[in-house]
Parts: structure tokens; sequence; C-alpha cells
């Protein structure tokens, strides 16, 4: 299920971009480097698909930076992607050969510790079951 974006005109570094339900903010913000407008975009559509992990998560900080080191030229991008909300904070970082890539891996990272933590709050049927505790004292008596 894609929501769709709408992307602020602003053209500040930290200029917000909120899916149009207005439950997400995505801050785009870049460290020696210039986000331009149709990364944001980007990064929007991208980041419209973790909704469905965790809808407790109401912002998103994504980070670029650039790495001035030639001697890190093969993995001179990195993103990190921070999720806040009502619970728990979620992170991921990635680098890459460019914004794209990295963007790409932190995301999977992302999208992977989302999913972790949402399987983790369901209730598997089998065996593993957890018994209820109307079944667990179903046995005994008024009195015990």
């Amino acid at each position: 299920m894609a929501i769709p974006v709408k992307v602020s005109t602003l053209s500040v570094a930290d200029a917000p971009v909120t899916a149009a339900s207005g439950a997400v903010t995505i801050m785009v913000n870049g460290h020696n480097v210039e986000v331009p407008e149709h990364f944001r975009v980007h990064v929007a559509e991208k980041m419209a698909h973790l909704q469905r992990y965790d809808d407790k998560i109401i912002r998103y900080d994504v980070e670029l930076f650039h790495e001035n080191n030639h001697r890190q030229s093969k993995l001179c991008q990195r993103v990190e992607i921070t999720g806040t909300g009502n619970g728990s904070v979620v992170r991921a970082e990635a680098r890459g050969p460019d914004f794209y890539a990295a963007l790409a891996a932190a995301l999977g990272k992302l999208k992977t510790r989302l999913h972790r933590s949402h399987d983790r709050r369901q209730v598997h049927h089998g065996h593993r079951t957890p018994t209820s505790v109307a079944e667990a004292t179903g046995t005994l008596g008024p009195g015990t």
C-alpha cells in the first residue's frame, strides 16, 4: 500500500517531507553535502513502505554524510536513518559508493529490524502458543 507523498517546496536543508496522512514526518539532513529536492522525493517514496511494519514511529531522521578521506573513496557516502516515536528508537546505518546505494542498504537493514520487532509482538499459533490465564487457573478451585 503506497502512501501519496507531499513534498515541501522549501529549499532549506532541514525542510520536512511529510506523508499525506500526516502520520510520518521525514527529515532529510546533509552533512558536508547539499541534498537536492529529487533525492528528498526519492527518500520519501522509499520510506513510505515502512509504516506497515510499525505505525508507532512518527518521525524518521535521514542524515547524509560525505567522507572526505580519499582512502575511503569506495564507501565515501554514508546514510543514517533514525526512527523515533512512541516506543523504542530504531536506527540503521549504511555506506556505499553513492547515496542511492547507501540508502537502499540502510532501508534493507531498517526493514529487517522493524520486521523482527513486529514479529516478536505477534502471538504465534501452534505448540508454542502461550497459555492463557483462564486456561492456567481453570483447574484450580475457588478457594485456592
